[in-house]
């Protein structure tokens, strides 16, 4: 079974080496072993996206992105020209992540919507899709906003994808409308979460992404607990029964969709055997 987590979070706890082998002897564990997994390391910051590239660089089958994510919009210093380090990386394949989250730190919405455009316009400069994050407060303000400034991004040749959706079908609807793609997380699991399985059931089969966002948002039965690319099987079989196919298909639908969004069609892949990763 193929799976691409198409944005998870690399703390640097662990080396890449031990982290990748917890993840594949976690995922027998959980039920769900891939035979093949692609991996997308997402920088929220300056540090974290250089911990991304090092990941990416020490494993089989990983990409990285590079942003700042809106939660880090205000203690960022505006220089973007530091992220040109990154530009000519083989491995770097996506812009972010980066946006707008009124939800936890709307006292910085000014600050947050400068930091996103600077970097839209720095994913049209090094022409890589951008990986998009929208929360609000219920009032859509932040989608709003965001969409506002994807339109122009759009218009100008951009392509992106809004990471662990939580809108409403209806702006799934808009995203849709402007090319973009939707990242599907454990919240698809969570008791409340009857607007994210709508979205999953609606979405075109072509547009959608899979992910963990871990260390976050561990699916159930793991919910409150570490999340990690381990657990995307869980996420893909939920998925796969919300749709109503099989979760080979699923897996290899949003495979495809998220080798496409990357740039990354057609790369020799590592294929994964259960035996070597036993505890």
């Amino acid at each position: 079974m193929q799976l691409f987590d198409t944005h998870f979070h690399y703390s640097g706890e662990a080396s890449p080496a031990e982290y990748r082998s917890k993840i594949l002897t976690e995922a027998l564990g959980a039920g769900v072993f891939p035979s093949t997994l692609e991996l997308n390391a997402v920088g929220g910051d300056f540090l974290e996206s250089l911990r991304a590239r090092e990941f990416a660089h020490a494993v089989p089958d990983c990409i990285f992105s590079a942003g700042v994510h809106p939660g880090s919009a205000e203690g960022f210093s505006g220089d973007i020209s530091e992220f040109e380090i990154f530009r000519n990386d083989p491995l770097l394949a996506a812009v972010g992540e980066l946006g707008l989250d009124y939800y936890y730190t709307p006292e910085t919405a000014e600050k947050q919507r400068k930091v996103f455009a600077g970097f839209l316009k720095l994913a049209l400069e090094w022409n890589k899709p951008a990986i998009v994050h929208l929360r609000d407060q219920g009032d859509d303000a932040a989608f709003r906003d965001g969409m506002a400034l994807l339109e122009e991004f759009v218009s100008s040749g951009g392509r992106f994808e809004v990471h662990c959706f939580t809108g409403s079908w209806e702006w799934a609807e808009k995203i849709l409308e402007l090319g973009g793609y939707i990242g599907i997380t454990g919240m698809v699991t969570f008791r409340k979460a009857g607007n994210i399985r709508e979205t999953a059931h609606r979405l075109p089969a072509d547009r959608l992404l899979l992910e963990t966002d871990s260390p976050y948002l561990a699916p159930i039965p793991y919910r409150g607990k570490e999340n990690h690319p381990g657990y995307l099987g869980l996420i893909a079989a939920h998925v796969a029964e919300i749709r109503g196919v099989s979760i080979s298909e699923l897996c290899q639908i949003a495979c495809s969709n998220s080798r496409r969004f990357f740039g990354v069609e057609g790369r020799e892949l590592q294929t994964l055997k259960k035996e070597d990763f036993y505890g």
